[in-house]
């Protein structure tokens, strides 16, 4: 999905400040927006090789990864698609163990050489978006950010929860890769949008900023899909439950590839990529200026706001207890992963009464981690 003229949707907001860029994001599924679709000029016949209906009712077509539709993007014209990284990142830190969320295609999913694209998006990939006259919509962070410097990427484990969200209302957990200076963003995470993906699961998501247009998934192109078993917006399973254990995770990578410029996306492990975003479709982006990792909920007017995390504040109720981030780490500008010291990082919170993040333990041996959150929150 597409937004050409950010100035549309943000109006006189637009200069408040970077937390008011993630109400692009989530603005593309509210029923404010007319979607007109325009032809792709893909056939069909020429790129499926074979479709999977999930458990969960998703249907997905396997596509010819030389075909994908995110390689008629105009920038792409004469693209080689990389399969994976040049290279990996030296893991100077130390791995704790977790309990997985996982997802899958049944079948053993796509075809070697193909990739995963829903249905429904095939052949919309350039749908443009005509934002009604006016909205009214409040969207809350609480997160942990990295001072400002050089990054190649950053990543952490997001434990996985499926709070309560109603039509209008988003709920999510990413890790934001942000250059200030070029105004690009590259997210990645779970997230619940019952507009969007038409129920109240939560879903793998990706999304790039840049340039005043957002992208999801595979909605409009430059993403280019390289794993044949990973399909963007699908559902995650098991989510996890307060205080019950096994608390489940998803764990995330977004990292630029030193060789080519490119940057990628990767899964429960770094080697899992899910594909990347050519440094052609991010202008050539050199490094980040800041790495986010945490919550966002939005809502409309006066509406109340879902809940963040699991639903609990950490800051009035137990810490252990709240959704948390895990193995919060960095790339460097060699592309070492690096723990992310207490010392290198700050809170930043827009609705404090409503959501907060809790302490950042940054223990000796230990790779850091925090809580967030908070329950639903009314406009007053």
């Amino acid at each position: 999905m597409q937004i050409t003229n950010l100035s549309l949707l943000l109006g006189s907001r637009a200069n408040h400040g970077w937390d008011r860029i993630w109400v692009t994001l989530f603005m593309v599924s509210v029923s404010l927006f007319i979607a007109t679709s325009e032809a792709s000029g893909l056939k069909e016949s020429n790129i499926i090789v074979k479709r999977i209906k999930t458990a969960d009712g998703d249907i997905f077509d396997c596509v010819d990864i030389y075909k994908q539709p995110s390689l008629s993007h105009p920038l792409l014209k004469d693209h080689k698609v990389q399969i994976r990284p040049s290279m990996y990142s030296v893991e100077d830190s130390i791995t704790t163990s977790r309990v997985l969320s996982e997802m899958g295609l049944n079948d053993g999913g796509c075809p070697e050489g193909s990739v995963p694209v829903a249905v429904d998006r095939l052949l919309q990939h350039n749908t443009s978006m005509k934002l009604a006259n006016s909205f009214g919509i409040r969207e809350y962070i609480a997160e942990r950010r990295t001072s400002n410097g050089r990054y190649n990427g950053g990543a952490a484990n997001l434990n996985v929860y499926s709070p309560p969200v109603g039509n209008g209302q988003v709920s999510s957990s990413r890790i934001n890769v942000v250059n200030k200076y070029m105004n690009i963003q590259l997210q990645a995470g779970w997230m619940v949008n019952p507009v969007l993906f038409k129920d109240s699961k939560s879903r793998l998501f990706i999304s790039s900023f840049e340039n005043g247009k957002l992208c999801i998934n595979l909605n409009c192109g430059g993403f280019v899909q390289t794993n044949s078993k990973i399909f963007l917006g699908g559902v995650l399973s098991p989510v996890s439950r307060v205080s019950v254990n096994p608390q489940y995770y998803i764990e995330i990578y977004i990292h630029k590839d030193l060789k080519t410029g490119d940057w990628w996306v990767s899964m429960n492990s770094q080697a899992n990529s899910i594909g990347y975003w050519p440094k052609a479709v991010v202008n050539y982006m050199n490094y980040a200026t800041q790495i986010q990792y945490g919550g966002y909920t939005s809502c409309y007017g006066k509406d109340t706001c879902p809940q963040m995390g699991n639903g609990l504040n950490p800051t009035t109720t137990r810490n252990a207890d709240a959704c948390f981030i895990s193995e919060v780490q960095y790339f460097d500008a060699s592309s070492h992963i690096k723990p992310l010291k207490g010392n290198q990082q700050y809170p930043s919170t827009n609705k404090r009464r409503c959501y907060d993040v809790g302490t950042y333990l940054d223990l000796y041996g230990k790779l850091p981690k925090f809580s967030f959150g908070g329950n639903i929150c009314s406009s007053d």
